[in-house]
């Protein structure tokens, strides 16, 4: 699957195009771009004078050749820090081991770590009133109860104090926020 390209990305390409000079309906086919997208890039291109249009040609300005330059490096980089994260990847495959405890499992260590009692029942864990469970072991069609409850998710959590409802980043920091963990020191 292709990925979308940024704003950056278009520019970039537009701005490569005109290096030597180019028409605006070469462009918009050479940079893959609808005509509403190339006059809007086009305008942006000539209020910033990156390039300039002589005889109906396109050119680069010498503002434009430093900015394709800099895009150019930006390009690389982003190409050289992905092959490094595959790297990395290979040698320390961390998403394998983060993926070997559940959410359930990860929630579980927080409390211990933090003193915090707490039960284990069927798929749910029990602070307090309070349920916490995972989404694929929630009992289906009860989101919202009486009590407080918390739904985690593969990147958000939802929490319901029976009356307000909050969705929150799965991250340590929002589950501590979440049982109150921190706040009653602070």
């Amino acid at each position: 699957m292709a990925k979308k390209r940024t704003s950056n990305d278009i520019i970039r390409d537009m701005l490569q195009l005109a290096q030597n000079g180019i028409r605006k309906t070469s462009l918009m086919a050479g940079a893959n771009v609808s005509f509403d997208l190339l006059k809007k890039y086009l305008s942006l291109l000539e209020s910033l004078e990156l390039i300039r249009e002589e005889n109906r040609i396109l050119y680069l300005t010498p503002k434009g050749v430093m900015a394709l330059n800099l895009l150019n490096r930006l390009a690389s980089i982003k190409e050289e820090e992905a092959m490094l994260e595959r790297q990395i990847e290979e040698l320390i495959p961390l998403g394998e081991v983060v993926t070997k405890l559940s959410s359930l499992d990860n929630i579980k260590e927080i409390l211990k770590r933090n003193g915090i009692p707490y039960k284990a029942i069927s798929n749910s864990v029990f602070v307090g009133n309070m349920e916490i469970c995972d989404e694929s072991n929630c009992r289906k069609g009860t989101i919202f109860l009486s009590r407080p409850r918390v739904i985690v998710g593969k990147k958000f959590l939802v929490y319901s104090d029976g009356k307000n409802v909050k969705i929150l980043k799965n991250d340590e920091s929002s589950i501590k926020k979440v049982l109150g963990i921190g706040l009653r020191q602070g």
